[in-house]
């Protein structure tokens, strides 16, 4: 049970450091500060790459424990009433910190795609435009001859 609590412990401090990151993002954007929101998104794929192993360590202790494939609910309702104290203050805390970092990741995506639509209205505007491939395309000729 301890091994789990650590898991759910480690959990939390990682959301809580990817709240921070993403505030940063956040920031990054509405500043225009391309450098800081590259800088902010290298560390938020850190995070997650962590956050994958304690899911992997959380499911393998959840099965160790015959929880396998439960929500944190349904194991409130199987242990004891002395584990789901220390569980369920674990678990709204955890909950808590995830909606925190999702309110403002949402923020960050919507700003972005924001931005986004700005620089392709500006390219669309000057004659460019992304392909399918994600190659930039200039329909216009320029003014000047290349040959010589």
């Amino acid at each position: 049970m301890e091994k789990f609590e650590e898991v759910i412990r480690k959990m939390i401090s990682l959301f809580e450091e990817l709240k921070i990151v993403e505030q940063k993002k956040l920031e990054s954007v509405q500043k225009n500060k391309i450098t800081f929101l590259e800088d902010s998104m290298n560390k938020e794929q850190a995070c997650i790459l962590k956050l994958r192993g304690l899911e992997q360590e959380r499911e393998r202790i959840q099965k160790e424990n015959g929880w396998e494939n439960k929500k944190f609910r349904q194991i409130l309702e199987i242990v004891s009433e002395e584990e789901k104290k220390r569980l369920e203050p674990l678990f709204l805390k955890l909950s808590k910190k995830i909606k925190e970092f999702q309110a403002i990741n949402e923020d960050a995506c919507a700003l972005i795609q924001v931005n986004l639509h700005k620089v392709n209205a500006a390219l669309a505007q000057n004659g460019a435009r992304y392909t399918e491939d994600r190659n930039l395309e200039n329909r216009k000729k320029p003014f000047t001859s290349r040959r010589v």
